[in-house]
């Protein structure tokens, strides 16, 4: 993951830096770990309750393990993808025991 650094010529692009999502794998990601995304963008009850909201790409959600309880058994890092619900990247984890 590269970190492309602006220059300074207005107040606005003064330190900033963006991180570039094309360095990321080609491989398809885990069908195992994903599930479905509805979209629901202004609507309430079938009926359009706020203006300009909606529509984009169809995405599916990531499913994330946060509890980290695999301690003393060995994992092996197999892909980074950028996460199109979150502003991150996530690894994909292969454990000795099977699990990912």
């Amino acid at each position: 993951m590269a970190v492309k650094v602006y220059k300074k010529n207005t107040a606005g692009r003064r330190n900033m830096s963006i991180v570039n999502s094309s360095m990321g794998t080609d491989k398809k990601p885990e069908k195992s770990l994903l599930a479905k995304k509805k979209s629901r963008a202004g609507r309430s009850k079938g009926k359009i309750s706020g203006r300009h909201q909606g529509g984009g790409h169809k995405q599916r959600y990531r499913l994330v393990d946060f509890l980290q309880n695999k301690l003393g058994i060995f994992g092996k890092v197999v892909a980074i993808e950028r996460d199109p619900s979150r502003s991150a990247f996530i690894a994909l984890v292969n454990y000795e025991d099977g699990d990912k």
